[in-house]
C-alpha cells in the first residue's frame, strides 16, 4: 500500500506578523495534522509520500536562527516518509534570495524548472530533501507536476492522469462559490487561465489560489481546490472558511485504489488576529489611501488648511480629527493622525 498526502501552500514565515498572536502556532497546528496523518497511514502498513503544492516558505528570511528552525521541519518530515515531491510555486521563484527552500535541494530533475533558472538561481543544498520532477509513473497512473510559469505536462494515454498545480485559474462558477464565503474580490484574477485547461486529467489538485476550496466534478475530471494551509494575509482569516483538506491518494495491489479526504479545522479569527493591532493597521491603510487620493485632488484655494477641510469633508470622522488637531486636542491616536495630516498639508502646500 502506497499513500501520497497532498499538501497545499504552507507559507512558513521568517518573521512574526504584527497583527497575529502567533503565526508560527497557526502553522504548528497544520504540521501536527500532517504528522497525525503520517502516523495514521503507517499504522495501516502504508509507504508514505508527501506532495507539496508549492510556496513552502512565504518570503526571504532575515534571521539565521529562524531560517534553520523552519528548514529543520522538512528534515524531520523526511525521516518519517519515503520521499517528498514539490510543485515549484511563485514564492520559490520570486523570493529566491535567503529562501530556505533552495538549501533543501541539490538537484532538480525537471527540465521545465531548469529552463527557468539562471546561474544565480540554483539549488544550494548538499542533500535532496525534495524530489523536483515533471512527472512520475506509478503502476496504472501518472503524476504530472505543473510548476508555476511552466507549460502543463501532456496526459499519457491508457493511464490515469493526476495533475498537481501551482497556477492561477478562473471561472465564473469558481468566483461565485468563493463569494459565498465572502472572499475579497482582490483575490480573484479574471485574466487567469480558464479552469477548463485542467480537464485533460482525471484528477486535479490545485494550490496557489488561497481562496479556492472544495471538490468538484467537471465533465470526467475531479477537481480538488485545497486553498492554502498558511494564511500570510490577515484577510484570508475568516471564520466561515476554516475547513481544510489533506487528501490521500491510495494505491493498493499495484493499482490506484481511492482518494481519501482528511478534513480538519485551522485556527479561527479569534485564535489568530490581535483585534487592536488589526484596527490600527486598517486605519493606517485607510490614511495612506486617502493621501494617494489627495495627490489627485484639485485645490480650490491658496490656503492648504482650507483645502484639507474641503477634501476631508466627505468623511466627517476625518474632519473631526483634523479640527481636534488644529485645536491641540491630545489623545491616544494623535501621533498617527498628526503624521497623516502633516502628509496632507505637505501635498496641499506643494499644490
Amino acid at each position: 500500500m502506497k499513500v501520497f498526502l497532498v499538501i497545499s501552500d504552507l507559507h512558513l514565515s521568517g518573521q512574526q506578523k504584527e497583527n497575529r498572536f502567533s503565526y508560527d502556532k497557526e502553522l504548528q497546528h497544520v504540521l501536527k495534522q500532517i504528522l497525525f496523518l503520517i502516523d495514521k497511514y503507517k499504522k495501516q502498513n502504508a509507504e508514505i509520500y508527501l506532495i507539496f503544492l508549492g510556496d513552502l516558505f512565504d518570503r526571504s528570511y532575515k534571521t539565521p536562527a529562524k531560517y534553520g528552525v523552519d528548514s529543520s521541519i522538512f528534515y524531520f518530515l523526511k525521516e518519517k516518509v519515503k520521499d517528498m515531491f514539490v510543485v515549484i510555486g511563485n514564492h520559490e521563484l520570486n523570493f529566491y534570495i535567503n529562501n530556505p527552500f533552495w538549501t533543501c535541494i541539490n538537484c532538480i530533475n525537471s527540465s521545465r524548472i531548469n529552463s527557468l533558472l539562471t546561474k544565480n538561481t540554483q539549488p544550494l543544498g548538499y542533500v535532496d530533501l525534495f524530489t523536483i520532477t515533471d512527472s512520475l509513473e506509478i503502476y496504472d497512473s501518472v503524476f504530472h507536476f505543473n510548476h508555476f510559469s511552466c507549460k502543463d505536462c501532456a496526459p499519457v494515454l491508457g493511464k490515469l492522469n493526476f495533475g498537481f498545480y501551482h497556477k492561477p485559474f478562473y471561472s465564473k462558477e469558481l468566483q461565485k462559490d468563493a463569494e459565498m464565503r465572502c472572499v475579497p474580490s482582490a483575490f480573484f484574477d479574471k485574466n487567469a487561465t480558464s479552469i477548463d485547461a485542467v480537464l485533460k486529467y482525471d484528477y486535479v489538485f490545485l494550490g496557489h489560489m488561497h481562496w479556492l476550496y472544495g471538490i468538484w466534478r467537471h465533465e470526467h475530471t475531479r477537481i480538488y481546490g485545497l486553498a492554502s494551509l498558511g494564511r500570510p494575509h490577515k484577510d484570508e482569516v475568516a471564520d466561515n472558511f476554516l475547513e481544510r483538506n489533506i487528501p490521500a491518494i491510495i494505491f493498493r495491489d499495484e493499482k490506484f485504489d481511492s482518494i481519501e479526504n482528511n478534513f480538519f479545522q485551522i485556527f479561527s479569527k479569534e485564535q489568530s488576529i490581535i483585534p487592536e493591532i488589526d484596527i490600527k493597521q486598517k486605519e493606517v491603510y485607510s490614511m495612506k489611501k486617502t493621501i494617494q487620493q489627495a495627490k489627485q485632488y484639485t485645490s480650490c484655494s491658496d490656503d492648504p488648511i482650507k483645502n484639507i477641510k474641503t477634501f476631508v469633508a466627505v468623511e466627517p470622522r476625518l474632519l473631526d480629527l483634523f479640527e481636534k488637531l488644529l485645536q491641540g486636542v491630545d489623545d491616544d491616536k494623535t501621533i498617527i493622525n498628526s503624521i497623516f495630516f502633516d502628509g496632507l498639508i505637505e501635498i496641499f502646500e506643494i499644490k
